[in-house]
């Protein structure tokens, strides 16, 4: 006995929560050759060969709310600094 096999399997996977709107998409190929020899009444032989391969794709999409936050806390961190600088300075300038 001889045969062969194939199969393809196409799969989405889309994201929720902070990784909403980022998906993969995956393609798989398997290609299969069997087969079976009877040698006696209590002896056979089997055998199996097969070749696959699979391709994913990534697609990613920034989080805009989290950039905007992000960008906020950045500009936030940016006006203290900028305070603590005057401050030091009009230090300076009265210990002088």
């Amino acid at each position: 006995m001889i045969g062969i096999a194939y199969s393809c399997v196409n799969s989405g996977i889309k994201f929720k929560d902070n990784l909403d709107g980022n998906k993969l998409d995956i393609n798989s190929n398997v290609a299969s050759i069997y087969g079976r020899q009877c040698i006696t009444d209590n002896l056979s032989l089997n055998a199996a060969v097969s070749l696959g391969k699979s391709t994913i794709n990534a697609k990613r999409q920034e989080n805009l709310t989290l950039s905007q936050e992000l960008l906020s806390l950045r500009l936030r961190i940016l006006v203290i600094m900028q305070n603590l600088r005057r401050a030091t300075t009009l230090r300076v300038k009265q210990l002088r």
